[in-house]
């Protein structure tokens, strides 16, 4: 199995990330997430095309090119994106691909509000279809922001203009 995993790797079809954590045992030892460089190839895989998948696929690649990033798993909850940015701040981002605050479960809110307590963090940046606001969640800030708008941004630019 890691023979076909490291074989896409070096083929440039998938790209791997690490879980984010002080730990390196729990960095070596821990489950890994995979990003294809195709979002073709994505559609074509799935039996049905899911446009938050292909949308968080885009996201990974966007803010791989400024920054190494990794996801964050810790006691059952689970953020898709955390980096440090040139402030050496770390930054939490998530991918949900909805139009309204509504269609965005307490559960998300909750793992957010938690992930952000256990590594200090009072903003976290959630990344939506057309969704744009502030919302304040228990003394976390989380801010809304369309693929589209963050898109036509420079990263680096961007997550350091919060910090």
């Amino acid at each position: 199995m890691r023979f076909g995993v490291n074989f896409l790797k070096q083929t440039f079809i998938v790209e791997e990330i690490e879980r984010f954590s002080t730990s390196r045992s729990k960095k070596i030892y821990s489950a890994k997430k995979f990003y294809l460089h195709d979002t073709g190839l994505l559609n074509n895989l799935s039996s049905k095309f899911n446009l938050g998948s292909a949308a968080e696929n885009i996201l990974y690649k966007f803010l791989s090119i400024s920054f190494k990033v990794n996801f964050y798993y810790e006691n059952q909850h689970e953020i898709d994106f955390v980096f440090l940015n040139d402030n050496k701040k770390s930054v939490l981002v998530e991918s949900k691909f909805i139009d309204k605050f509504d269609e965005l479960s307490n559960g998300v809110l909750s793992s957010i509000e938690n992930s952000a307590i256990d590594l200090k963090i009072n903003r976290v940046f959630v990344i939506t279809r057309s969704l744009e606001k502030e919302h304040i969640y228990n003394d976390i800030t989380v801010v809304f922001i369309p693929l589209s708008k963050l898109l036509l941004s420079n990263p680096k630019e961007f997550f350091n203009e919060f910090f």
